[in-house]
């Protein structure tokens, strides 16, 4: 008997929706400053599972609780499990919204909000083809074990935890990729940039303080620099040019001898990478331009950025790059950047590397 999975999934539409929105509306950021014993990964990630599993049992699933960390939803039987793995955690809101990141917002046949894409969307999704399975009362001869976690976007405790302690599937699939199926990733490796402090002198410009970023997978949005001595009487119109040239935002508010520049640009995950604005290279570009003569710290930690890091996501001027013809090429994401005269000098670069290559050899 043939069927219409694709009608059976539409009677559901109007509850998908609305199990979406309860998700999204849980800032489930990892949040380990407010871990307790029942939280161990901070009240969101706790939450939003806790709120999954109200969900199925609602509907009448059976749901297994691992430590407020991870779990299962359930259903068949049979020797072998079919596991399917989702995430509810997701990473930082971070700036730049045009909508409430919490708070799911339909236009036309978009939701937007923080985790519709990656994973709360996909997750319900999975939970709801189980669901119509169920209730088609098709025969299943695998045990299905929809999973869980509250970790994917950091250190994957939660996953960990329920390798730990629960049986493990046989064969399995996670629904956070692009449809219909990826049969490989590239693998993930963090290098921090550790420049050596340099002896002062005199100079005309000092940089003091330069930041940007939130999280090794994200590109980041807004970045700030604090220059005092002199500055440019043009810095307003040299940043309105390159603003319109870039596509980026740039603020200027005055400080003690000196000023703070905030420059936005666009987000983006740092597995694609090309698709942001990233706003810590693009302020150093910016600020090369003014030509101003910085102190020898500022020069150097500015001169690596534009250098070898500036307006390129493939890693070739770290000498990184590689393409695989499956897997595409490698990318290097600079995704957080630090800057103190007397503290850390540091910029550390997300690399997602294809087959072919490994972390010693990419670092």
């Amino acid at each position: 008997m043939a069927i219409d999975y694709a009608a059976a999934a539409a009677k559901y539409r109007d509850d998908i929706i609305a199990d979406l929105s309860t998700l999204v509306a849980i800032d489930s950021e990892r949040d380990v400053e407010h871990a307790t014993a029942d939280a161990p990964l901070g009240p969101g990630p706790a939450e939003a599972l806790a709120t999954m599993f109200k969900i199925a049992e609602r509907d009448g699933f059976s749901t297994t609780n691992v430590e407020n960390v991870a779990g299962r939803i359930e259903v068949g039987s049979g020797e072998d499990i079919l596991g399917v793995l989702a995430h509810l955690d997701v990473v930082p809101a971070g700036e730049g919204w045009t909508r409430t990141p919490f708070q799911a917002t339909i236009e036309g046949n978009r939701i937007y909000g923080r985790g519709t894409a990656d994973d709360k969307g996909p997750g319900i999704a999975a939970y709801y083809a189980l669901k119509v399975i169920r209730d088609l009362q098709l025969p299943l001869n695998k045990r299905v074990h929809l999973i869980y976690g509250t970790d994917e976007e950091s250190e994957w405790y939660g996953m960990t935890r329920y390798m730990e302690t629960q049986e493990n599937p046989t064969l399995g699939f996670s629904p956070d990729a692009e449809f219909p199926i990826i049969n490989g990733e590239k693998g993930i490796a963090d290098f921090e940039i550790q420049l050596a402090h340099v002896a002062a002198r005199a100079a005309t410009t000092t940089l003091h303080a330069f930041n940007a970023g939130i999280r090794a997978n994200m590109v980041p949005v807004t970045a700030t620099a604090t220059l005092t001595g002199a500055i440019p009487t043009d810095l307003e119109a040299v940043a309105g040019a390159f603003d319109e040239a870039n596509g980026t935002k740039t603020a200027v508010t005055p400080v003690n001898n000196g000023v703070t520049i905030t420059l936005t640009g666009r987000g983006a995950h740092s597995s694609i990478p090309a698709g942001g604005i990233n706003a810590g290279t693009y302020l150093a570009a910016l600020i090369d331009q003014l030509g101003l003569q910085l102190d020898p710290a500022g020069q150097q930690y500015l001169a690596v950025i534009t250098n070898f890091l500036h307006a390129e996501t493939n890693g070739a001027r770290l000498n990184v790059a590689l393409t695989d013809q499956k897997m595409g090429p490698l990318t290097a994401s600079p995704d957080i950047f630090a800057f103190e005269q007397d503290g850390p000098q540091t910029i550390l670069v997300n690399v997602r590397y294809p087959q072919g290559t490994d972390a010693e050899a990419s670092g």
